[in-house]
């Protein structure tokens, strides 16, 4: 109770960017687990005479399925979500470039190739996924070290 009085000297930023930028980049971070599959969209604003600022604009999550599915499967269904939650934001941001993250080998390669060349559950969500983006914009394989916040807000770790 002594602290509450300094609540009022707490500052939250509310705006995703100051004016004038000089470049507005969108990175969607997506992952999985054998518990959930989330992503997490980030604004990331280059200014001149200022430091680039980075807001979190949106997080999406689901819960694995009962079925058991492999890991790379649940990446890929982590990279579907990601980029409906783009498609959606993107009606009504307009950003400079798009860049999708991924820490899955499987998804970054699955992605570069033609959907024809797998099984119906990974070929149907890579078709979705290229016909909604483009190659160039899933970042480079890199292993994660930050997770997504829905990921730690709806799945605690196990313990």
């Amino acid at each position: 109770m002594t602290e509450l009085p300094d609540l009022s000297q707490i500052a939250i930023p509310r705006s995703l960017r100051l004016p004038d930028p000089e470049s507005v980049n969108f990175h969607l971070f997506a992952d999985a687990s054998k518990d959930a599959y989330p992503c997490a969209a980030y604004l990331v604003c280059d200014y001149t005479h200022s430091p680039s600022t980075s807001r979190l604009v949106e997080s999406k999550c689901r819960v694995s399925p009962l079925k058991a599915i492999t890991i790379p499967r649940l990446e890929l269904m982590g990279a579907v979500l990601s980029s409906r939650l783009a498609r959606s934001v993107l009606n009504v941001l307009t950003v400079d470039r798009v860049i999708y993250w991924t820490d899955s080998e499987n998804v970054y390669y699955w992605v570069r190739n033609q959907s024809r060349e797998f099984k119906p559950f990974v070929a149907n969500r890579i078709d979705e996924i290229q016909r909604t983006t483009s190659p160039e914009q899933l970042g480079r394989y890199r292993e994660l070290r930050i997770q997504p916040t829905c990921r730690q807000e709806v799945c605690p770790p196990s313990t």
